[in-house]
C-alpha cells in the first residue's frame, strides 16, 4: 500500500464494498449529499470506502466528494 497516509477506494457493487468492509476495524460512516462513506483502517493504513454504483457518472461524483472531504492520496 506504499507510503500513502489515506487511500480512497470505490466499488461499484455492495458485494464488493463488503468484502472491503470486513478488513476493515475502527469505522465511521459519514453521509454526505446522501452519498455513504466509511472510513477506517486496513492493515494499519487509513482507508475511506464508498459504493458508487455502475456509473461513470457517479463514480465522477463520488470520487470528487471524496477527495473534498477526505483527501485521500491515491484512490
Amino acid at each position: 500500500m506504499g507510503d500513502y497516509k489515506t487511500i480512497g477506494i470505490l466499488s461499484a457493487l455492495e458485494v464488493e464494498s463488503d468484502i472491503i468492509l470486513k478488513k476493515m476495524t475502527d469505522t465511521e460512516v459519514s453521509v454526505i449529499a446522501g452519498m455513504t462513506f466509511t472510513r477506517g483502517t486496513i492493515q494499519g493504513k487509513t482507508a475511506v470506502l464508498a459504493t458508487c454504483g455502475v456509473s461513470k457518472v457517479n463514480a465522477a461524483l463520488f470520487t470528487q466528494i471524496m477527495i473534498d472531504h477526505f483527501r485521500p492520496d491515491c484512490i
